[in-house]
């Protein structure tokens, strides 16, 4: 290492911090393979977290970047973790049975989130140098920490649990990958002022402190007594709970669906459409007329369309008239408004109706003067036959049979009355 570049003198201010990382607990159980595998669980699921808000200062770097070297630079790092170093993540949640949405609803530690909070407040606020001396504190520390552990213990790659990430982080494709960020950086800060090297520096060793301060985290998380379940134990409850709820869904839905089936099954009921029943209205019908009529002898002054030429001389007549017909009896008149399937007003009587009980009037008074007048109730007869089977003018009601009847009656009434004199 040129102890003259940038990158070298960075590295010598922090390797008091790094070697912290070497001698840390966590990172010596991982050597002899003794770490426990929640403390291991809580640690990957952070830094999974971390990964994706890192790898956002590499994007800003190419936002900020003002060539094409500088992009590819930056976005070759972001499809190597993506691809690669994100994947030690997932195979490992996989094999602890967590996966990655549980994982993304982790919250993030009061360390991870401060730590990634500055980094990219270092990339909003300055540009591409700044943005790889805050990346290089982790890229580059785990290169030398991995390579460490292979150096203190060759057989730590051949570790059923922990090999994995042991040789993934001391591969020759991750340090490579390493070294063309530091080579950059050097190459882009070879002309630095002194300042900027003081702001460079700065943001190193704070970087690396939050380095050391992760791996303090995922040590401790698994030894706090106000946190007896480790990140391990929370995730296996979070899965247990997740299947507990999809089985509660699913009970729950049985009652409804056992409900639809024997809805299904069941014989409709027949829809009843109410009926809606009008009030009828209060109109004069035949029969209160006439009462009216006979008792007071009032003159009836029908409300109807004006008569033709002929039949003026019989309405002057009826003027005079009284009714000859009287109610028969109160059975008749019930069957009468049964029969008329409604009540009829007296200005709807039909002509004929009217000329036949103004004959049958006429026959009924010579009767009591007890005067022959057999023609006179012949043509009452005839008239009342006329009227029976006449057919009904215009908005005129057929005659009832009950009303039929009476007239036969007075008929037969004034014929045996002509027979006997």
């Amino acid at each position: 290492m040129n102890s003259k570049t940038t990158s070298s003198k960075l590295h010598n201010a922090a390797k008091d911090i790094w070697q912290q990382y070497h001698s840390h607990p966590f990172i010596q159980n991982i050597t002899d393979g003794t770490l426990e595998q929640n403390k291991f669980a809580a640690y990957l699921v952070q830094d999974y977290l971390y990964l994706y808000e890192y790898m956002k200062v590499y994007a800003l770097g190419i936002a900020k970047a003002d060539n094409e070297e500088t992009m590819r630079l930056f976005s070759d790092s972001i499809y190597f973790m993506l691809n690669s170093e994100m994947n030690i993540h997932r195979k490992y949640m996989q094999q602890f049975g967590i996966s990655n949405e549980q994982a993304l609803k982790t919250s993030m530690s009061v360390n991870n989130r401060s730590y990634t909070s500055y980094m990219l407040h270092c990339a909003y606020q300055y540009g591409v140098k700044e943005i790889l001396a805050a990346i290089l504190s982790c890229a580059w520390s785990y290169s030398e920490i991995a390579a460490q552990i292979v150096k203190n213990n060759p057989k730590a790659k051949e570790h059923k649990l922990f090999g994995k990430w042991v040789s993934d982080y001391s591969s020759d494709d991750y340090a490579a990958n390493n070294q063309d960020l530091i080579n950059f950086f050097d190459k882009l800060t070879a002309k630095s002022t002194p300042q900027e090297y003081e702001r460079y520096e700065e943001i190193f060793l704070r970087c690396s402190e939050y380095e050391l301060d992760f791996w303090n985290y995922a040590w401790e998380v698994g030894n706090k007594k106000s946190n007896q379940e480790s990140l391990w134990k929370i995730m296996r409850k979070n899965k247990k709970s997740e299947d507990d709820a999809t089985a509660s869904d699913s009970n729950n839905s049985k009652p409804a669906i056992k409900e639809a089936a024997k809805t299904a099954t069941t014989e409709p009921k027949p829809i009843v459409k109410e009926e809606v029943i009008a009030e009828p209205k209060k109109v004069a019908t035949d029969e209160m007329v006439e009462k009216i009529s006979a008792q007071d002898n009032v003159e009836i002054v029908e409300d109807k369309p004006q008569k033709s030429e002929e039949n003026k001389p019989q309405e002057a007549k009826k003027q005079s008239a009284r009714p000859a017909i009287k109610e028969t009896n109160a059975a008749e008149n019930n069957q009468e408004d049964d029969n008329y399937q409604g009540t009829t007003p007296k200005s709807m009587i039909s002509n004929a109706r009217q000329r036949a009980m103004e004959a049958s009037s006429k026959s009924a008074t010579n009767s009591d003067n007890s005067r022959p007048m057999s023609d006179a109730r012949r043509r009452a007869m005839e008239a009342a036959n006329r009227a029976a089977t006449e057919t009904p003018e215009k908005n005129a009601v057929p005659m009832s049979e009950a009303r039929k009847r009476a007239l036969e009656q007075a008929s037969k009434a004034a014929a045996k009355d002509d027979d006997k004199k």
